[in-house]
């Protein structure tokens, strides 16, 4: 043996040792096979399969020094017709938007627009490739395009951000709805995050594969070729000289190609430019997130039946509810004052209010938290919850229910007393908003397939572009105006109708007719800052004393909403009476 080993050892000699070499070879580390002087006995019943002819990359089933497999990214997909229109597209969407909120400075009905094409365009695309067709998806296409409508009513920049970031969440949903991005179930934990992977992930991680795609084509016959992007910014640049020396001659011999020319503003120009800058990254972004959905595979993670023990649970929650009920009984004159009208001692009603609106806050957040957490983790037999931890999640919620309801009834004989403001609407509409949350907890708990997440999002959603269509502001104004006309309200802050958006010009104008003097001055005095506000260029003028205000504003479709045409009309329409009348500065 030693002699026929010093034999292979001498054939081998001079080169490096391979563990992975061919068993011909004579290395004694590699696979047995038959003809080998040292292969041993064969195992019965499986045939021997000899290295060299094994797949690349694969690893041979009994050797453990074969080389690991090759990992291979998969080829990066080139666009074809669909990805280039969904590009215009979606360049023509980005370009809108940011042109309108850069030059205008709010989401009007210029961005309305924009956001419109964008939905367009996302829906158009994915449709061939929708995966799963749901009610909850035709909700989220509807609701954001009730949203784009409604920047054109509401002249609130604070209740358009709100929408805006209510349309970003219902559009990742519909696709990540549709499309079946998700590996978690629907309504847990793990479906928050596949929502910022679809927002995130699906963007940022997907730019390289985007602009390939972008820069890359591929023709009907499946041959590649290039997006020709690049000839054609050529063939622009090479005409660029004989354009201009063609608009020259064109301009001095033509007189109705120079009045066509005389007619085109361009002063605008480098906006234009500075527009199309900043709405390279947005489009680069919803690009490479479009076109990545083609090639998204999630695969839906499996149950694993584990989780917490429901005793260890239902102690827990139990615990967390003798709290609650020694409190609710300690505090129970205090929470259900509010039910009768009735004002506590050492308490004024703004006092009683905000107090119990903070504690509804705290309380109501930690029990969805606590509900939500201990229904995911909890060990379920069969599929169901035990009983124990049902019930107890039960109280809280119902415990939570009575908060949220008290709470609304001190809110509202604090309003009857002190009028509306925009803080204590938006209180009362967050309170409907977690009530409707624990009514869905509350029926999830006996119907498990119930989509609390869902329903969340879509009232949440509702809610918001509510605000816009509702014009809550408009709410508000004429609320106060008609408590103090009928002696509801004794007095009225004039300062708090002020602060609110041009849905108030109506009834300030109303004030300004009032007896009280020193009302319908402030009255008068706010909508005179608003008429100047109106106009450009203004100038103090010291011989009078007075502030000269210059030209109107353009106002076109970029900005343009409902509300604030409306009190532009109003106000120039009021012009002699708010300057004759108004407080000299």
């Amino acid at each position: 043996m030693d002699d026929q080993f010093n034999q292979n050892t001498a054939n081998n000699a001079g080169q490096p040792f391979n563990p992975y070499a061919n068993p011909q070879q004579g290395n004694p580390y590699v696979n047995r096979q038959q003809g080998n002087p040292n292969a041993g006995p064969q195992p019965q019943g499986e045939p021997h399969v000899n290295q060299a002819q094994q797949p690349q990359g694969n690893v041979p089933p009994n050797n453990p020094y074969a080389a690991p497999p090759i990992r291979q990214k998969p080829p990066r997909r080139r666009s074809v017709g669909r990805d280039v229109v969904m590009a215009v597209l979606m360049g023509i969407s980005c370009f809108i938007m940011v042109d309108c909120y850069l030059w205008t400075g709010t989401l009007g009905m210029g961005f309305a627009i924009g956001a419109m094409v964008f939905l367009i365009a996302e829906v158009w695309y994915i449709a061939p490739f929708v995966k799963r067709k749901s009610v909850y998806s035709v909700l989220c296409i509807v609701l954001f395009a009730a949203g784009c409508v409604s920047l054109a009513f509401s002249a609130d920049f604070f209740y358009k951000l709100l929408t805006l970031l209510g349309l970003m969440v219902l559009s990742a949903c519909m696709v990540m709805d549709s499309m079946d991005l998700r590996t978690s179930e629907p309504d847990s934990f793990g479906s928050i995050g596949d929502y910022f992977y679809v927002v995130y992930a699906a963007s940022f991680g997907k730019i390289g594969a985007g602009m390939y795609g972008l820069f890359h084509r591929e023709a009907k016959d499946g041959t590649k070729k290039k997006a020709g992007f690049g000839k054609a910014l050529l063939g622009l640049l090479i005409a660029l000289p004989f354009v201009a020396l063609l608009a020259f001659l064109l301009y001095n011999g033509d007189e109705a190609f120079r009045g066509m020319l005389d007619n085109i503003n361009l002063d605008k120009a480098p906006q234009k430019v500075l527009s199309i800058i900043l709405a390279i990254p947005a489009f680069i972004l919803l690009f490479s997130r479009l076109f990545s959905l083609r090639d998204l595979k999630r695969e839906r993670r499996q149950e694993s039946g584990k989780g917490l023990d429901s005793t260890v649970l239902f102690f827990f929650l139990l615990g967390v509810s003798i709290v609650y009920i020694a409190y609710l009984f300690s505090q129970l004159a205090y929470f259900f004052n509010g039910f009768m009208s009735f004002l506590p001692q050492d308490f004024t009603y703004a006092e009683y209010a905000r107090r119990g609106f903070f504690e509804l806050t705290v309380v109501s957040m930690i029990n969805i938290v606590i509900v939500i957490l201990c229904t995911a983790l909890c060990r379920k037999k069969e599929g169901k919850l035990p009983l124990g931890v049902k019930l107890a999640s039960l109280f809280l919620c119902v415990f939570s229910l009575v908060l949220a309801f008290t709470e609304f009834a001190k809110m509202k004989m604090y309003m009857d007393n002190y009028g509306l403001t925009r803080l204590r609407v938006l209180t009362v509409l967050f309170m409907l908003f977690l009530a409707v949350v624990f009514l869905t907890l509350i029926v999830r708990l006996f119907i498990r397939k119930t989509p609390y997440m869902k329903v969340a999002v879509i009232f949440g959603a509702a809610l918001v572009i509510a605000l816009n269509f509702v014009n809550i502001d408009s709410v508000i104004a004429q609320y106060n105006v008609n408590a103090y006309e009928t002696g509801k309200l004794e007095t009225i802050d004039v300062h708090t109708i002020t602060r609110l958006n041009d849905a108030a010009v109506p009834y300030l104008l109303e004030l300004a007719e009032d007896k009280d003097t020193e009302v319908a001055q402030e009255a008068v005095d706010s909508l005179y800052y608003r008429w100047r506000s109106l106009h450009k260029n203004g100038k103090w003028d010291s011989s009078k004393w007075e502030y000269a205000p210059g030209e109107l504003i353009d106002y076109d479709y970029k900005g343009f909403n409902l509300t604030s045409h409306q009190a532009r009309t109003l106000l120039l329409a009021n012009e002699e009476m708010i300057l004759s009348r108004r407080t000299t500065e």
